[in-house]
């Protein structure tokens, strides 16, 4: 769209979804960057400060509703290590656009706006926010609530008037419901059953089985503390019951319990336990001396934790161990083109370190190569195609193919990779180096029993 396009995705032709628009996902967040990309051009670097705009954003509005509340210094020193942790392993999704409307919104609100206008404004983020990402449409859906609860409680006008803000909030509805359908052309039953089909699947495992997924393969083991811990907050702040910041964790916290009971939990969730475990950790330290040392040290750790693999390739980086070279195929890749009988399949990490997100006309997307409900290589393998790959995928092709290449040196910041429970601290010392590999070349799958 950015270059001319349609709102259609040719990097997943594969998986042959039904219709030819990219309804497989709500378009709000492709419509953003599109935007975004005619303003400050298509490029690494243009997308990369959309996502750090969202991470600032979010980071302000968080700051702005800590302050409200009264939290302690040292909670808002935390809110940048907490959006890290939350979002910094999951790359460049669509959620932290979700989070950064929803959380401007809120913000509006609960700094004091209560006129109509900013309330219509502050509605119309959260509601576009939850349409964002479906998987945090609960969670924009109870901060949209207790915003409502906001304006009821502060308003000193009659109770016959004090419903007048549902005006805003109505009308910021309807206005969210009409772009969502301007977005998609208007074509209401096709994105349904495109959308419908993607995501059948994606929840037709069962709800108990969606959360065993997510806690146990989506999320990495220095992740799950964080969802331990929000519990342990939340039984620590029950003896402020009257605190307004607990109502604000509670009531987070009954989204995400709802949440869980429809299967919805998967990339955001995390921050929406953080922020849970801020507000908590707010009417703990507002009221009691008790905790001042141990609930800071064990959310930093938390915190530090979950956001530790990031940090560590920072470290990396900044100490020389990583490095950007390309080798000796980059040349080479830069000059494939894609054609009906040799395909040219590019994964995500040379997307961007070798094309810098001006991919070539006909390539299509390594990680979504095979027919839906399928996903890669060991889903669909054919000889044909040619692919331009990463260590990471360098080393998944050896996994599921035979095919004979040395394992990727790999570094480890003062070899934490050796302590337990940590899971794979490691990083390649080298992820920017361009392979360039026939399919033919693979042997064939020599899948794992």
């Amino acid at each position: 769209m950015a270059g001319g396009g349609d709102f259609s995705n040719p990097l997943i032709e594969r998986q042959h979804f039904p219709g030819h628009y990219f309804f497989e996902q709500t378009p709000v967040h492709s419509y953003a960057i599109a935007g975004w990309m005619k303003i400050f051009g298509i490029g690494a670097r243009s997308l990369t400060g959309f996502q750090e705009a969202m991470y600032l954003v979010m980071a302000l509005a968080t700051l702005a509703v800590l302050r409200r509340h009264k939290a302690p210094l040292w909670l808002e020193f935390l809110v940048p290590l907490g959006v890290a942790a939350a979002f910094l392993p999951m790359g460049l999704r669509p959620e932290p656009l979700s989070v950064a409307l929803t959380m401007a919104g809120f913000a509006m609100i609960e700094c004091g706006c209560c006129s109509p206008v900013p309330v219509f404004i502050a509605f119309l983020l959260m509601f576009v926010g939850g349409a964002t990402a479906p998987r945090l449409t609960v969670f924009s859906g109870a901060l949209a609530v207790l915003g409502g609860l906001r304006l009821w409680r502060n308003s000193s006008a009659p109770v016959w008037r004090r419903w007048s803000f549902c005006f805003s909030g109505m009308a910021a509805l309807l206005v969210a419901v009409f772009i969502f359908l301007l977005l998609i052309g208007f074509r209401f039953e096709e994105f349904w059953r495109c959308f419908h089909f993607h995501a059948a699947y994606k929840t037709g495992g069962g709800r108990l089985h969606l959360l065993a997924q997510y806690f146990f393969e989506n999320l990495g083991k220095t992740q799950l503390p964080l969802f331990f811990m929000a519990p342990v907050v939340l039984l620590l702040a029950l003896r402020h019951r009257n605190n307004e910041s607990f109502r604000l964790g509670a009531f987070l916290a009954a989204a995400f319990l709802l949440t869980a009971l429809i299967g919805g939990l998967g990339h955001g969730s995390a921050w929406y336990a953080v922020l849970m475990m801020f507000f908590l950790s707010a009417s703990i330290s507002n009221n009691t001396v008790r905790h001042k040392i141990i609930l800071p040290a064990a959310l930093s750790l938390v915190l530090l934790l979950a956001a530790g693999k990031c940090l560590m390739n920072v470290a990396g980086v900044l100490g020389g161990e990583i490095q950007k070279d390309r080798g000796v195929q980059y040349a080479e890749a830069l000059q494939l083109r894609s054609t009906p009988e040799h395909p040219v399949l590019v994964d995500f990490a040379l997307a961007r370190y070798v094309y810098d997100y001006r991919i070539p006309q006909g390539f299509l997307a390594f990680e979504f190569s095979a027919p839906f409900p399928g996903v890669g290589v060991k889903d669909d393998f054919q000889r044909q195609d040619i692919y331009v790959v990463s260590p990471e995928s360098v080393d998944y092709l050896k996994f599921w193919t035979k095919l004979d290449v040395p394992w990727m040196p790999q570094w480890s910041f003062c070899n934490v990779a050796r302590l337990p429970l940590l899971g794979r601290w490691t990083l390649y010392k080298q992820p920017c180096m361009t392979y360039v590999i026939p399919a033919d070349t693979c042997g064939g799958l020599a899948l794992k029993k």
